[in-house]
């Protein structure tokens, strides 16, 4: 039979849930950072630890540094959709008044906005989206 035995196992996760006094949860980060401790504190055969220790750091960890990279670019992704969809609202409604040389009043703040505020206001979101030209982007 080839591993390590579940006694290990047991004690491993009981030191994770066990590594914050503050609060009794676990975490990959402190999982990896047990499981490294506890087996250099064994008396495992040199070359089995090496063998753990190399799978621990040469896979697992990037493996979930890579996983953790696209959870967190997918969450801001979804959270950035709103914000985005609320930029390009205003624009449009910005620029539809600016076309028709209207004044516009933002019926969340009462705000009212002449040609020159609505281009001011049309230019903060413009220029970092890198739009060159944008009085002809705006028809």
């Amino acid at each position: 039979m080839n591993g390590l035995s579940t006694r290990f196992a047991f004690k491993i996760l009981s030191r994770v849930f066990n590594f914050d006094h503050v609060e009794v949860a676990a975490n990959p980060v402190h999982l990896f950072y047990v499981l490294e401790q506890q087996i250099e504190r064994e008396q495992f055969p040199q070359e089995q630890a090496e063998r753990y220790l190399e799978f621990l750091k040469g896979y697992l960890i990037p493996k979930y540094a890579e996983f953790i990279g696209k959870e967190i670019q997918t969450a801001y992704l979804e959270s950035y959709s709103e914000y985005g969809q609320n930029i390009f609202d205003r624009y449009v409604t910005y620029a539809d008044f600016w076309i028709q040389d209207q004044e516009y009043r933002d019926p969340d703040t009462g705000q009212l906005f002449d040609r020159e505020s609505l281009n001011a206001e049309l230019e903060k979101i413009e220029k970092p989206a890198g739009i060159s030209n944008p009085k002809d982007f705006r028809n």
